[in-house]
């Protein structure tokens, strides 16, 4: 089966990291599990420090990090 793409839309007062974590979990538990991949802008709660590492090597915030390895999916950002 291919790739499908669903959006989870939640409106919040701030992007504090608290508040994304938050939002993931919730969305997770809507579509009843995390996917493989989670697609992001470049907000700064996500990317700390563009081409930190290398050329297309960010630095992303590391709470989200963990995130990442708690639920098992994969962080890409889309272009800017």
């Amino acid at each position: 089966m291919g790739r499908i793409r669903v959006s989870y839309i939640e409106y919040v007062t701030d992007e504090h990291i608290e508040a994304l974590v938050a939002c993931h979990v919730r969305a997770f538990e809507f579509f009843g599990g995390a996917p493989c991949e989670v697609l992001y802008d470049y907000m700064k709660t996500v990317v700390i420090e563009r081409d930190d590492y290398g050329e297309r090597k960010h630095r992303f915030h590391p709470v989200l990090w963990d995130v990442t390895k708690h639920y098992s999916f994969t962080m890409r950002l889309c272009r800017p």
